[in-house]
């Protein structure tokens, strides 16, 4: 790739789990990288792992909950680089608690950086990701797809964030930008040992899973053909998408009974 074909892939969550792994595979296919989170030691950890193969990463920390904060990631990729071709936004926590045990500034805090850090990034972005006819792509859950006992705080960080891009997608249609969003079941990543309470603190035990935990990598196949074939919309493990088709022919009746006894849930 020349210098004037680089593109620029701007990464949230950049710093471990999907948001690292799909920065070393882009830098691998001759993209430049910006990688971004909260934790600067953890970046510059995170840039290590690149091979002296592949383009170093570009770094800058940003808060996705602060909307300046996003502002300034964006304007400081522009001010570096000049463009921007793709943004992934990788950033999120998860939540796993009952509603009425859950504290509303956890659910604020949840709500600030699962739907409002991708809401600031799409909004800094769209204007120079027009002129590139680039991507934005991000990362979502089953849990943003179909309701779920225990999760529905973060259920609905995703539902909004799934209406949000669907919207978007449509007007942008217009302008030749890529929307997608990729939905996936549990994941191996660092993520998984950091899962808050209803209180907001991260949980002392880990939940035990009603589900598998898909490795990483083959969760990496579906995420890069979404980026590279500029694909609306991935849903991980396949054969779920299927049965969120069947879902709604009984009412839902079928899979909330199937839902209740997997996630323990007592009426």
């Amino acid at each position: 790739m020349s210098k004037a074909e680089q593109k620029i892939a701007l990464i949230t969550g950049g710093s471990s789990g999907v948001g690292l792994a799909t920065a070393k595979k882009l830098s691998a296919l001759g993209y430049t990288v910006v990688i971004s989170g909260r934790d600067l030691p953890k970046l510059e950890e995170a840039k290590k792992e690149f091979s002296a193969s592949e383009i170093p990463p570009f770094v800058i920390t940003a808060d996705v909950k602060e909307e300046q904060q996003v502002k300034q990631l964006v304007e400081g990729t522009i001010a570096k680089f000049g463009r921007i071709d793709l943004v992934f936004a990788a950033a999120g926590v998860s939540m796993r608690a009952p509603f009425e045990e859950s504290k509303i500034d956890a659910i604020e805090h949840l709500m600030k950086v699962n739907f409002f850090g991708v809401l600031y990034l799409l909004h800094h972005s769209l204007p120079f990701l027009k002129k590139t006819k680039g991507s934005f792509v991000a990362m979502s859950s089953l849990t943003g797809r179909r309701g779920v006992p225990e999760y529905s705080i973060y259920g609905a960080s995703k539902f909004a964030l799934q209406g949000l891009l669907d919207s978007v997608r449509m007007e942008m249609d217009r302008d030749g930008i890529h929307i997608g969003v990729i939905s996936t079941g549990f994941i191996d990543t660092p993520l998984r040992q950091r899962i808050l309470g209803g209180d907001g603190k991260v949980l002392t035990k880990t939940p035990l899973l009603p589900f598998r935990l898909w490795p990483l990598e083959k969760c990496m196949e579906v995420v890069m053909k979404v980026i590279l074939k500029r694909q609306r919309d991935a849903i991980f493990p396949g054969f779920i998408r299927p049965l969120l088709g069947f879902d709604p022919i009984n009412f839902g009746r079928m899979g909330d009974r199937y839902l209740k006894g997997k996630f323990g849930y007592q009426k």
